[in-house]
């Protein structure tokens, strides 16, 4: 058995010798070229239709061929373009459809095609937002190249997705029946027709702008005033304007539900104003005006009132009063209700008026003079004469209110 191998290998060598030694190619009578014979056997190629071709699923329009990258892979072989294969965009420019043909190049060893695809979508846009108020926030688009429409899109955070809001024509957009001083995150596609949308946007977050200050109330004295109103819900803070001549102006801000204000003029109107924001101060609910006027540095009450009858007359006194210049003395009508000016004087706490029969009831108020105006303190409690003492208790009532600025 060994032998009959031994001759065989003999015979293919001779064979191969001979086979050699023929000329490249021979001239037949009709002088055509016979194919030279060779042993150089081709090894065996690969088609392109067993490669992993791996390219964009979508692709934007930019109203020119768009040509995506192309990676082409045999089992973990990377396969090079222009050695082993050739590429061939067809429908490439407009929004559709496009196709990829993937062609093996025989001297690479790679034989037949294989034709993929990709979408060409409209080009991606960009949100903004334009405006915003307590219960809507309205966004703006950046027109985007080969977009018809566009559709608009909120992020649910708590379930990590896109919840789909409604598609416009417009480059806006309003979205309503929001939460007050609420986060809220946006995105839109870009719409061309069914099946054919861009990815989308780049995310923009917002607040919605919180509510307005309710009960904004003003508590002033001489030359302060405290304002102090109700808690708007979720805002982080509140600014504090005082406003002169229709202008707001910032003055403060703070997290607590009043603001102290100081060294203001005495007897002077204000006008002042406070708005609720959210995150940053820039997400600002509606202001809320309020007007005061602070209060006249008076003196104090008159005190120590008393009346007595001597000679005819009803004879006053009382306590001095510390800074007052003087004081005015009232006669109470009983049928009016309202009180007489008797006498203003300077320099003394005593004063003498006639009586007859009848009922006297006598205010007594301090005063002083400031800016060329008398600025008067409350009326003294009352001090009667020719009545019993009862009825004259009722009538201590009457003394409250200062009397007026002259």
């Amino acid at each position: 058995m060994k032998r009959i191998s031994k001759i065989y290998a003999v015979i293919f060598a001779l064979v191969a010798t001979f086979i050699m030694a023929l000329p490249l190619s021979a001239a037949t009578e009709a002088g055509k070229e016979i194919p030279a014979v060779s042993l150089v056997t081709a090894a065996k190629k690969v088609n392109v239709s067993k490669c992993k071709i791996t390219v964009a699923k979508t692709v934007a329009y930019t109203g020119k061929a768009v040509k995506p990258k192309v990676t082409v892979k045999y089992g973990k072989k990377t396969l090079k373009k222009g050695k082993h294969y050739k590429i061939t965009y067809s429908s490439n420019k407009k929004i559709g459809t496009a196709k990829i043909k993937i062609t093996g190049i025989s001297k690479g060893g790679y034989t037949g095609t294989k034709t993929v695809s990709f979408k060409i979508v409209p080009a991606k846009s960009k949100v903004t937002v334009k405006s915003s108020t307590a219960s809507t926030v309205t966004l703006s688009f950046k027109k985007a190249k080969g977009a018809k429409k566009y559709v608009v899109y909120r992020y649910d955070s708590a379930k990590k997705k896109y919840i789909k809001l409604g598609t416009t024509s417009k480059t806006t957009y309003t979205v309503k029946k929001l939460t007050s001083a609420k986060k809220y995150t946006f995105a839109v596609k870009s719409y061309a027709k069914k099946n054919y949308l861009s990815d989308y946007s780049a995310k923009k977050s917002t607040y919605t702008r919180p509510a307005a200050v309710k009960n904004l109330v003003a508590s002033p004295a001489e030359d302060s005033a405290v304002l102090s109103w109700d808690k708007v819900t979720g805002a982080t803070g509140y600014i504090v304007y005082e406003i002169e001549n229709g202008k707001y102006t910032k003055v403060a801000s703070t997290k607590s539900l009043s603001y102290s204000i100081s060294d203001l003029e005495e007897n002077a109107e204000y006008n002042y104003a406070v708005a609720a924001y959210v995150s940053k101060t820039s997400y600002l609910g509606e202001k809320t005006d309020v007007s005061f006027s602070t209060s006249v540095n008076a003196p104090d009450k008159v005190s120590g009132l008393t009346a007595v009858i001597e000679d005819g007359k009803a004879v006053l006194t009382w306590d001095k009063t510390e800074d007052a210049d003087g004081y005015t003395v009232y006669l109470y009508n009983n049928e009016t209700g309202e009180y007489t000016e008797l006498d203003t004087f300077e320099g003394r706490e005593t004063y003498s008026y006639p009586v007859t029969d009848g009922l006297y009831v006598f205010a007594v108020a301090a005063y002083f003079t400031e800016d060329d105006s008398s600025i008067y303190g409350d009326y003294s409690d009352t001090a009667a004469v020719g009545v019993p003492f009862k009825a004259v208790e009722n009538l201590r009532a009457l003394s409250s209110v200062a009397p007026s600025v002259s």
